[in-house]
């Protein structure tokens, strides 16, 4: 059998991402137009706290599953290193608990009206249970894995491609995040909260509709200034664009948090502050501050500069 090439791990490995993203990110979506429904204040204070909680382990699931992009791009500087493919198989890992624990949380608070709490929590339980058989079941029975390839230089094609399918990691979750927001200022609970609240929200939009219009912004460059050729200028300004959506995307989330947060408690006060602010800077800890410090602990280029010496 034909050993697998870093390039096409690293090619798969953000395809599975992208597909674990999509589901965390529109249960993101949920956990932020409940709390503006008109029955959410019925819930028992116990389910709405644990909304809550499923709001914070959804924003870290999200969090870990986005970090291998800035890091593909700070860390590794976009090639196909071994570093790369550890670090985007540990954040995915990561992200199966949260995400988990997560999925039960939600189906207890959805189905706690309706079931009552003894038997929604049932169902809860059980929904994370299945998923952390079916996710995390199948490692115990894994072969031993090959010794890793050593680190490959990609070509600038391989380098766009890549590009896109983390573009596609991040984009379709700020689209449904979007949705969401669009459609809460005509949701019920939108005028009973705080102009606080309400002010943050539409920061939030803005903020997310601004990360959407650099996240698509790639495609028609490519396009029309560089007439669909895969050129080296083309790629370096595709990454400072998907970079410089991160931030606003780490604040469009924290935003949101705030929002719910208000929702829940009634009223704009330093808990909604507090947790914001703590979102906000763990995802930008996580997208930007790992590795900037594992490109200097390292050295630029240093993750494979064994793949530069066999390219001359």
């Amino acid at each position: 059998m034909a050993e697998t090439s870093e390039k096409d791990r690293l090619k798969t490995s953000l395809s599975e991402v992208r597909t674990l993203v999509l589901g965390a990110q529109v249960l993101l979506g949920f956990q932020y137009r409940a709390v503006l429904q008109p029955h959410f204040p019925k819930l028992p204070p116990l389910a709405q706290d644990l909304h809550l909680t499923a709001l914070v382990l959804l924003v870290a699931t999200v969090a870990c599953l986005v970090a291998p992009t800035s890091f593909h791009h700070i860390a590794s500087g976009d090639e196909a290193t071994t570093r790369m493919n550890a670090y985007t198989k540990a954040m995915a890992i990561t992200a199966l608990a949260p995400f988990a624990i997560g999925i039960g949380l939600n189906v207890a608070v959805a189905l706690s009206l309706q079931l009552g709490p003894g038997a929604a929590g049932a169902l809860g339980v059980v929904a994370t249970f299945a998923a952390a058989l079916c996710w995390f079941g199948p490692a115990l029975g894994a072969r031993r894995q090959a010794p890793p390839e050593e680190d490959e230089m990609v070509s600038v094609k391989h380098k766009i491609t890549e590009l896109f399918t983390e573009t596609r990691i991040v984009l379709p979750g700020i689209q449904a995040l979007l949705g969401f927001q669009f459609a809460s200022y005509l949701e019920g609970g939108f005028a009973t909260l705080p102009a606080a609240a309400k002010a943050v929200n539409t920061a939030s939009l803005l903020l997310l509709l601004l990360a959407m219009i650099l996240l698509m912004t790639p495609a028609p460059y490519h396009r029309l200034a560089e007439r669909g050729e895969d050129t080296a200028h083309f790629e370096r300004i595709g990454v400072r664009l998907v970079l410089a959506s991160l931030p606003l995307l780490a604040l469009g989330i924290a935003g949101d948090v705030y929002v719910v947060v208000t929702a829940i408690s009634g009223r704009a006060g330093g808990l909604a502050l507090g947790m914001a602010l703590a979102c906000a800077l763990g995802m930008l800890a996580l997208w930007f501050g790992v590795p900037l410090a594992a490109r200097r602990r390292l050295g630029y280029g240093a993750g494979h500069e064994g793949a530069r010496g066999r390219e001359r």
